[in-house]
């Protein structure tokens, strides 16, 4: 084997990989983010996809299980492919990002069911400031959402805080 061929068999070998879905929820120009309590560090609320489950079930599950909301999954607009780096481990992750809305009145406040995390609502002119991960939405997310996402699915390529739109 190649020496090139076997670093990138090496580097896979050590990588994580996950498949996540995230919803997109907007209230009077407001986002609701997630934000780890630890690390200070917000995204858009989901996560993993299980065994079994398609990727609108797996944000409905999530959002009731960590908010107890009950929300209506829309069209998806992002796929990202993330390549970071968290606590030394190397991580693949492919994000699946759908508009969402909320069954009901939102409330003012979220209770979180999960110690680990909270709720906010940020309005989405004030998201280039807060550590929002993956980057791209600080920027790309705002613009859309002036846009009404009219530009259906983008397929956004990120290592580190660099992304490339394809």
């Amino acid at each position: 084997m190649k020496e090139k061929q076997k670093k990138e068999v090496e580097y896979r070998h050590h990588m994580k990989f996950e498949v996540i879905a995230r919803a997109i929820i907007i209230v009077n120009q407001e986002v609701l983010l997630q934000r780890n309590v630890e690390r200070d560090e917000f995204a858009l609320p989901g996560g993993h996809i299980e065994e079994g489950e398609t990727m609108k079930q797996s944000l409905v599950r999530e959002l009731k299980e960590e908010t107890n909301l009950e929300i209506d999954v829309g069209k998806l607009v992002y796929v990202n492919e993330n390549f970071f780096e968290q606590e030394g481990q190397e991580f693949h992750e492919i994000g699946l990002y759908f508009l969402a809305d909320i069954i009901g009145e939102p409330p003012s406040k979220l209770e979180s069911q999960e110690s680990h995390i909270d709720f906010w609502f940020i309005g989405l002119d004030g998201l280039a400031q807060i550590d929002l991960y993956p980057s791209f939405l600080r920027t790309v997310l705002p613009e859309d959402a002036k846009s009404i996402f009219s530009d259906i699915e983008k397929h956004i390529v990120q290592k580190g805080d660099e992304f490339r739109i394809e």
